[in-house]
């Protein structure tokens, strides 16, 4: 029995190159001057879907940047985490942590997440932005 107006839930696919154009749109706002202290208004997020459907042919919506933020800022959660062991080594050129096996397996539970997490190109982005404090991680 459905219920009129309502809507299924679609479940957005983001490829690397997709997210990489997000975090680079949101990163040059703050880069602009925009001040996001309290995160990206509703406004910043309708701009970057508008930026992101036009070039990729996507019918992207703001909630969906919101959401697809929320995510980066988890995963950027567990980066960090692994960068600050005092084991890691940090290359600051390449954006790489690197960790010798025995420390990997004793703080990572390899998953096909996880995976992803640490082969996504725009990782160095997000990485990079957050670094400068271009987001709020609250």
């Amino acid at each position: 029995m459905e219920v009129e107006g309502a809507s299924k839930a679609v479940v957005c696919q983001w490829t690397p190159t997709q997210s990489s154009f997000m975090l680079s749109f949101l990163s040059n706002i703050v880069a602009d001057g925009t001040r996001t202290s309290s995160g990206f208004k509703k406004v910043h997020l309708n701009s970057c879907a508008k930026a992101l459907n036009d070039y990729f042919k996507l019918n992207r919506t703001g909630d969906q940047i919101a959401n697809h933020l929320k995510t980066w800022k988890k995963k950027y959660v567990k980066i960090n985490q692994l960068r600050k062991l005092s084991a890691a080594i940090w290359d600051e050129d390449n954006f790489i942590i690197t960790l010798d096996h025995e420390l990997y397996t004793g703080h990572v539970a390899v998953s096909r997440q996880q995976l992803f997490l640490f082969n996504c190109c725009s990782i160095s982005i997000f990485i990079y932005a957050t670094t400068n404090n271009y987001f709020t991680l609250s």
